[in-house]
């Protein structure tokens, strides 16, 4: 499972943004996808948004989610060599 957020601050939509961009943003979506099965395990939203951003905000918390996924599939792929002294 990966977890991504995304916040509207400043009149964009900002993919894992800083505290000081979640504090000053009107709204927030977390999701954690599930990677093996492809699908969206918990969505969470905070504040307010418009719904094309709250469409937006997901779909590019999922793409984010999938890349943080790939990233530590391969991390662990490589501490799994390294340990077998491949």
């Amino acid at each position: 499972m990966a977890c991504c957020s995304v916040a509207y601050a400043n009149g964009q939509l900002l993919l894992d943004p800083t505290l000081d961009e979640e504090k000053e943003s009107s709204g927030s979506v977390l999701v954690s996808y599930l990677a093996t099965s492809g699908k969206v395990a918990t969505v969470f939203q905070t504040g307010q948004l418009a719904y094309d951003q709250m469409a937006e905000a997901v779909d590019m918390t999922i793409s984010g989610a999938r890349e943080i996924a790939v990233l530590v599939r391969n991390c662990l792929k490589q501490r799994e060599s390294k340990d077998r002294g491949l």
